[in-house]
């Protein structure tokens, strides 16, 4: 009788690892239609937790000795979160030649007072390059001041003259004097700058695409990515900067590294979180879910030699930060 009740019981624990696995399938593939969906879209973003918790299941699956339910789960989560995992894998960087363009970006949450805390980020790492984002009148005021610091160069939209409280614009900073400044593309969502570094011109593209969720969202944050893969992919002295409101597991992601034969500044140094998942109505934060939107992305002559997250500036991003050497 005992025997029996084992054999029914592991059975039975067979059956529900199958409906889990089932559903998985259902999971993995959803994030896919991301291209069509603001959902799925958003759902592309979880897939490295969704990855973790299936090598977890089909670990106790494992252990329970039901190993082909073991290898779907893990097969599912493979999935999942091979593209999570090339980033931690050891990469060769191309060699770099002559001295750093150290550049940063940060969003500075809108409405937050975040600018006492950026001020001692770039005292402490201090950026040649900044590239700000959800910029609102109160922070506008301040950033003007930043040429105290030595950003001297400032490129700020909308013009400083058309701002109110409701405005949420961008600011591109630096310690070196622009070549040419201007701003491109979509209700004027990118900036474009070149400056000297070794003699040679270097493109920076900051922008801060609308993010993710309803549809006519990802048809404006589509028209701002479109247009800023076709600016990157004029020149290889090119740097992307900024809050793309993108990870690696997104369709969209793909799409500009591949329509710009850009590099992720992440290759070989892992994941990098920046945004903090937050639950307002409950007030909890979950740092451990910290999603990658903010980005270094590199054209062919270009390479990071660092890369690295900034410290809390009081904003629900991290900053970042990365320095830039031209290639061989």
């Amino acid at each position: 009788m005992a025997a029996e009740t084992a054999i029914g019981a592991h059975q039975q624990r067979g059956r529900v690892l199958w409906k889990l696995s089932r559903w998985s399938v259902v999971l993995v593939l959803f994030p896919l239609a991301a291209k069509w969906f603001w959902l799925s879209e958003v759902t592309c973003h979880f897939r490295p937790e969704l990855a973790l918790i299936l090598s977890a299941l089909g670990l106790a699956a494992l252990l329970l000795r039901h190993p082909k339910q073991a290898l779907a789960l893990t097969l599912l989560a493979a999935c999942s979160g091979w593209r999570t995992a090339r980033l931690y894998l050891p990469t060769e960087h191309p060699p770099a030649v002559g001295s750093p363009l150290r550049v940063a970006s940060a969003n500075l949450l809108w409405g937050e007072d975040s600018m006492g805390g950026l001020t001692r980020w770039l005292q402490a790492d201090q950026p040649d390059l900044v590239f700000l984002a959800e910029v609102d009148l109160e922070r506008l005021r301040t950033i003007e001041t930043l040429g105290n610091l030595g950003y001297e160069h400032q490129l700020i939209w909308p013009p400083t003259n058309k701002w109110t409280r409701a405005t949420w614009g961008r600011a591109l900073i630096s310690r070196r004097p622009f070549v040419r400044a201007r701003v491109a593309g979509p209700q004027s969502r990118i900036m474009d700058v070149s400056l000297e570094h070794e003699r040679r011109e270097l493109r920076i593209l900051g922008a801060h695409p609308m993010r993710p969720g309803r549809s006519h969202r990802i048809r404006m944050g589509d028209e701002t990515l479109s247009a800023l893969g076709q600016l990157a992919a004029e020149s290889a002295n090119v740097i992307v900067i900024g809050d793309l409101n993108l990870t690696e597991n997104t369709p969209r992601h793909w799409n500009l590294l591949e329509q710009a034969s850009l590099t992720d500044s992440r290759m070989g140094r892992g994941r990098m979180g920046t945004w903090t998942v937050r639950v307002p109505i409950i007030g909890l934060t979950f740092p451990f879910l910290r999603m990658p939107l903010d980005h270094v992305l590199l054209g062919e002559d270009l390479t990071a030699t660092e890369r690295w997250l900034g410290s809390n500036i009081g904003s629900d991003h991290l900053p970042i930060a990365a320095d830039i050497c031209w290639t061989e």
